[in-house]
């Protein structure tokens, strides 16, 4: 039986409305894909140390800590795209 594996998808943004956005139109393309929605970066961060994704959709503009930030600290993750 041919099982195809799901793709994952990490949502990091603090408007909770691109989540829902980012869900629909992934799921539209891909029905079976995975959507991870984080509204704080350092949550987002502690559980990308974890856990795999294939792709990653992220703001930028954050209050503390920035996307741009983030996106340095994610650099010891080797598993992240």
């Amino acid at each position: 039986m041919n099982n195809p594996v799901s793709k994952r998808i990490a949502s990091i943004d603090d408007d909770k409305i691109q989540h829902i956005l980012v869900k629909k139109r992934m799921q539209l393309i891909d029905p079976s894909v995975e959507i991870f929605p984080f509204d704080d970066p350092d949550h987002a961060l502690e559980w990308l140390g974890n856990n795999s994704v294939d792709l990653i959709f992220m703001d930028l503009n954050f209050p503390g800590l920035s996307g741009w930030d983030l996106l340095q600290k994610s650099g010891r993750f080797p598993k992240l795209p």
